[in-house]
This record gives C-alpha cells, structure tokens and sequence, in this order.
C-alpha cells in the first residue's frame, strides 16, 4: 500500500511538474488595436496568440506594462515571451522571434493643411520635426539617421496630440494603431478630418512573438507556438479572428493634395 502511494504521488508531481512547463507569460504594452488589458480578447494579437497556444497545449497568461520595460523583463527571463513586436535585426539577435502572426503599414501621419514634402526618401524629412515612440523600432535608415530632428514620446496617443497641437510636423506610427486611436480615443483632440497619411508608406511591416532566451524552455514554445500558428492558418481561423476584430484593409480620408509628393 504504501509502494502504491509513493507511485500516485510520483504520478502527481510529475503531472504537476509538466503543467507547469505548459504555462507561457506573455509581455506587452497598450497598444490598441492589437494589445490591451481593457480590449475584448485583450486585442486581435492576444486572441490569436491564446488560439495559437490553446492547439499545442500551452496555456498563456498576458501582462501589460509599459513597452521598455516588457522588453526588458523578456530579455532577461522574468516572462516568456514578447509580443506586438515588430521584426528588427538586433531584436533577432536578442529574442526568439516567431512566424509572424499579422502584418502592417508604417507610415508617416500629418496634420492637415500642411504641406509635406515626402518622396519615400528618408532625406526628404530632414525639414521636419518627426514623433517616435520610445523603443519602438521604425525602418533601420530611419532609425540610423541621427541627423532627423526626432521626438521621442512615451505613446503614439500622445504623439498624436502633439501633431493636432502643431508640436510636430509628422508622426511615425502603425497605421491600425493611428486608426483606432483617431476613432477611439476620447484623450485625442481630433478626427480623420483632421489628419493625412503620407503615401508611399514607409514600410510593411510583420508582427512577431519574440520568446526570451533567457529561459531553457525557448526553443521548446517557439516550436509548439509556430505550430499552433501554421494549423491556424491552414484551417482559416486566424482570418476568421482578424474579421471578427475588424482587422480589415482600412479606409482612408482623402489624402492631402500634395504636388511635392
């Protein structure tokens, strides 16, 4: 009787013991509409990340927090993994990045009634001064050109607010970010009417899952994750999720004349 015992709780721990390894924290910021403690599924990424987990296993909980810090706290292995990362070379080296799961537009944002002169050249916007957010990655030769007159926010609402105030002259931002928060954000202090979107965009982008190396487990979540990724794909349901939130080809204001352009 007592062998018995020790096997039922052998089996336990290490039931116990394997449950646990199936647990994977996620890290990200507020960053509507993708990711958002207050948003319905946390955001179209976090419903598509939680699907993804649930074929392969893995039972995944999502932390907000502000963005350097989530990046941070992933490097080093407080949690598992970052999310609503765009793909950078150097994030490539630091993190374990994932298939990606949805793809964007960059593209720069003015104010309407003024005139930019913008010919997909990153020489072009040298006249102006141009809202970043802190730690977000851009283009490299945006990013590299320490000669543009940068203003680095703490959030694209804000930056936003900015170029509505005549603070700025452009906004770098995810076009669904610009999007939502335009039509969303009772903390902004204007409409589309009020805004354009400079063609052509300054790039497309793909958004990853990016585990940290830090923890031994890697390798393991960024397989079981792909895969969970690859079986949505195949069956349409992660077209089917981005309809549901509405992640749809967007429509656009008229754009401002531009004869620069």
């Amino acid at each position: 009787m007592r062998l018995f015992h020790l096997v039922i709780s052998l089996i336990l721990f290490w039931n116990c013991a394997a449950a646990a390894q199936n647990n994977v924290s996620f890290a990200t910021l507020e960053w509507d509409p993708y990711s958002g403690e207050n948003l319905p599924g946390y955001g179209v990424a976090s419903a598509i990340i939680a699907e993804a987990c649930s074929r392969v296993g893995i039972r995944p909980t999502f932390h907000f927090m502000p963005w350097k810090r989530a990046m941070e706290d992933v490097k080093t292995g407080k949690y598992d993994a970052l999310y609503s990362a765009y793909y950078s070379e150097s994030r490539s080296k630091t993190y374990a990045v994932s298939k990606p799961y949805i793809s964007s537009q960059l593209v720069l944002c003015a104010k309407r009634g003024t005139n930019i002169h913008w010919d997909g050249s990153i020489r072009s916007l040298a006249p102006y001064k141009i809202g970043v957010v802190l730690g977000f990655v851009n283009t490299p030769e945006f990013d590299a050109a320490h000669y543009l007159d940068k203003d680095v926010g703490p959030s694209d609402l804000l930056n936003l607010n900015k170029l509505l105030n005549d603070r700025i002259d452009l906004v770098v931002i995810d076009l669904y970010q610009a999007l939502y928060l335009i039509k969303n954000s009772p903390a902004l202090q204007g409409s589309l009417a009020d805004i354009y979107f400079l063609q052509p965009p300054m790039a497309q982008k793909t958004v990853h899952v990016m585990f940290s190396k830090a923890l031994p487990t890697w390798k393991k979540n960024l397989e079981l994750f792909n895969k969970g990724l690859e079986s949505m794909e195949s069956d349409g349901t992660k077209d089917y999720i981005l309809n549901k939130y509405g992640y749809l080809p967007p429509k656009l204001p008229d754009q401002q004349p531009n004869n620069d352009n």
